[in-house]
């Protein structure tokens, strides 16, 4: 009997075969509040400091604080037309 290999990791016996290291997965699944023209918005509600909005499309995604003011936290691949698009339906 083979290992599964994921996140984490912990040490269980099965049967009569050796002791295996199983890494556990921990998945976190962040609801989404909507999608417009492609952009998915999504959100946590018990996400760390400060309050944000990640938006993505495709295999990119972007963040935006939205207290006190609107503010672009970080991109990893949206184009600039649509993390202009993204902050003006954020705002």
């Amino acid at each position: 009997m083979g290992c599964a290999s994921a996140i984490g990791t912990s040490s269980i016996a099965f049967g009569l075969h050796r002791p295996c290291t199983v890494k556990l997965i921990k998945l976190k699944i962040m609801p989404q509040l909507f999608t417009l023209f492609g952009l998915r918005f999504m959100f946590y509600s018990n996400d760390h400091e400060p309050i944000h909005v990640h938006v993505v499309k495709g295999g990119a995604e972007a963040r935006f604080q939205v207290q006190p003011e609107i503010t672009l936290l970080d991109n990893k691949g949206l184009k600039p037309a649509e993390l202009k698009l993204a902050e003006a339906i954020v705002e």
